[in-house]
């Protein structure tokens, strides 16, 4: 593999109260799928009507002056906030703002888009986690967000908007995926966390910046269902310029990552009043806040994901050990000082799947013996 692929390693590791009425939701026809390609027997390829919907809005927030384009934006994008301007004064912008100025920021937006159900309802089918009520400080919000996202899609016919751009969306998703080996990288996932039947939705935002992307995942009836929404750079004025080939194999690795290592740490989120946890945190507290880590359980889910994502490259692509100890020392400079021990501790539950089937079972075992570490 060329040096000058690889070096994109480092930058990617490194890196609403109105309410609708029956009959306008009878009375046309409206988005109920996405268009997704499936490029395998579990893992598809997305661009989700919700997820352009909540783009849309975020595009008419503060938030959109802090991660939006560095130019005007490309096409896509243009176009969609054009369809949306006459609509800027309803609810779903409003509280959108309100959420904004919360900190309900970053993968948060995504997350609650993701859980629920196909537009025009949006029907909260699986429940706002204790994450995400944690994020919008309480479950209200979300509520009315979610009540003001659905009256938005209706009074705005957003299903033309959706249904009009169903080529483009096809043609981002194929670009993207060409030269990707997803089945290598999701098998691997699979046997690393050990969940089975898993399902992996790579989900392309050509309206979100800039560039990266957020993990989220839903479990249903014992299957996870993982979702990487993936943004678009904000470099473009035409078409949107998505992750493609070894950039999105890498980004996939890390992202897809938090859809599990995420979860688990909520599961168990009373052991991070453990003090000793804290002491591991509060070294690089002032580091990490400017990196948008700024609690214990984010500073540890982003410490697994790298580490994570460090033995998978090794695995998987076979780098040298010059490349992997550069990437080794970046993480260290960027503050998760404990990236190599947590490493060691990771490949030791590699050898005890027997005991420990499953990531999470493992993981109150990790946090035992990174406490016992002096970093």
């Amino acid at each position: 593999m060329k040096l000058k692929k690889l070096r994109v390693i480092v930058i990617l590791v490194l890196i609403i109260s109105c309410k609708s009425n029956d009959k306008k939701e009878t009375d046309a026809e409206y988005i109920t799928k996405s268009t997704i390609i499936n490029f395998s027997d579990s893992i598809y390829g997305e661009i989700n009507p919700n997820i352009e919907l909540l783009s849309g809005v975020l595009a008419y927030t503060s938030w959109i002056k802090i991660r939006g384009p560095e130019t005007g934006g490309n096409k896509y994008f243009r176009d969609l906030k054009e369809y949306l301007d006459p609509y800027k004064k309803h609810d779903a912008f409003k509280i959108a703002e309100k959420l904004t100025r919360r900190g309900f920021t970053y993968d948060a937006p995504p997350n609650l888009a993701l859980r629920l159900g196909p537009l025009p309802e949006l029907e909260n089918i699986n429940g706002y986690s204790e994450y995400l009520i944690d994020r919008a400080w309480n479950e209200g919000i979300l509520e009315d967000f979610r009540l003001a996202l659905r009256d938005l899609a209706i009074v705005s016919k957003f299903d033309k908007f959706y249904n009009s751009n169903i080529e483009n969306y096809s043609n981002y998703i194929n670009r993207s995926m060409n030269g990707m080996e997803p089945e290598k990288i999701t098998k691997w996932l699979s046997n690393f966390y050990g969940w089975s039947g898993s399902e992996f939705h790579l989900v392309f935002a050509p309206a979100m910046f800039p560039g990266g992307g957020y993990g989220s995942s839903i479990e249903l009836d014992n299957k996870l269902i993982v979702n990487q929404v993936l943004r678009a750079r904000g470099t473009s004025l035409n078409e949107p310029i998505l992750p493609t080939g070894l950039d999105l194999s890498f980004l996939t690795i890390h992202e897809l990552s938090h859809s599990f290592i995420n979860p688990s740490n909520e599961k168990i989120k009373e052991i991070f009043n453990n003090q000793e946890l804290l002491d591991i945190f509060n070294p690089v507290k002032e580091l990490m806040e400017k990196q948008a880590y700024p609690e214990a359980p984010i500073f540890f889910n982003e410490l697994l994901v790298r580490a994570v994502t460090l033995i998978a490259l090794k695995d998987i692509y076979n780098i040298d050990d010059k490349i992997y100890n550069r990437l080794l020392e970046s993480e260290k400079e960027r503050g998760f000082y404990l990236i190599k021990e947590s490493i060691d501790e990771l490949n030791s539950y590699r050898k005890m799947r027997e005991i420990y089937p499953r990531f999470d079972s493992y993981l109150p075992i990790y946090y035992k013996n990174i406490t016992m570490i002096d970093g």
